[in-house]
């Protein structure tokens, strides 16, 4: 069960990466999707690198939240045998072994991960060797992990019948983000590229929601870091991962 809820967050992270080879974010714009029961209506924003990418190495951290919640520093890296803007199973090989500060990932389906979540954010020392077109290579990444200072005035409590603003201000240190409403069965997800200081969940987006006092919201921040080997790009993305217990009205 732990083992696909890091996936499923891994995989949320890498999903809204926008790669870029500087510090300055790009402004795309924003979008949401949201899902229960058996209908599903979406906006979604599709992001993908600007600079298709060969992997994708990947740092979780868990930033802050409340007690209620328990999810560890995870990792994880894919590789392709295709440079892809988004992560594609499809498409998805191994390697000869990756490895992140000398402990040695196992492969799942389609990822090396650390099995045991040994990693606690700090500078990390990656080392893959390679097999077919993934060149053998090592990286040591000193990234400092996105920050938001805002989460921790956000709401305890929600009305479903209002629409609910979500303040941006201290964000830093990120280039996209996710914002997760869910009441355990329906959630609502709001996409954010660039500048933008709030996103907003409408009464519309929320009326399909459950009352409920342990309902949860999330910000999932990425930064991203390209770097190249042997001619080819990979990213190494740092992810914060922001969560509270809310009471859904």
């Amino acid at each position: 069960m732990k083992k696909i809820t890091f996936a499923l967050l891994l995989t949320s992270c890498i999903g809204l990466t926008f790669c870029k080879k500087n510090s300055t974010p790009t402004t795309s714009g924003s979008g949401n999707s949201t899902t229960g029961g058996n209908s599903t209506m979406t906006n979604t924003l599709t992001v993908g690198c600007s600079t298709p990418c060969y992997g994708f190495l990947i740092l979780t951290t868990n930033s802050g939240g409340d007690s209620t919640i328990s999810i560890p520093a995870s990792t994880a890296a894919y590789f392709t045998n295709t440079a892809t803007k988004n992560i594609n199973p499809s498409s998805f090989v191994k390697v000869t072994n990756a490895s992140l500060n000398g402990d040695i990932f196992k492969f799942y389906t389609y990822d090396y991960s650390d099995s045991i979540n040994l990693y606690t954010h700090g500078p990390t020392y990656w080392s893959v060797t390679g097999l077919g077109t993934i060149p053998t290579f090592s990286y040591f990444d000193n990234d400092a992990s996105p920050k938001y200072t805002g989460f921790y005035s956000l709401p305890d409590s929600i009305h479903k019948n209002q629409n609910l603003v979500i303040p941006l201000t201290g964000l830093s240190g990120t280039d996209t983000a996710l914002i997760t409403l869910t009441d355990g069965t329906h959630s609502v997800t709001k996409s954010f590229i660039g500048t933008s200081t709030s996103v907003t969940f409408s009464s519309t987006n929320l009326s399909p929601f459950n009352v409920v006092t342990n309902g949860q919201l999330s910000v999932l921040c990425t930064k991203n870091n390209i770097q190249t080997f042997g001619g080819k790009n990979f990213n190494f993305a740092t992810c914060a991962y922001f969560y509270k217990t809310i009471s859904i009205k």
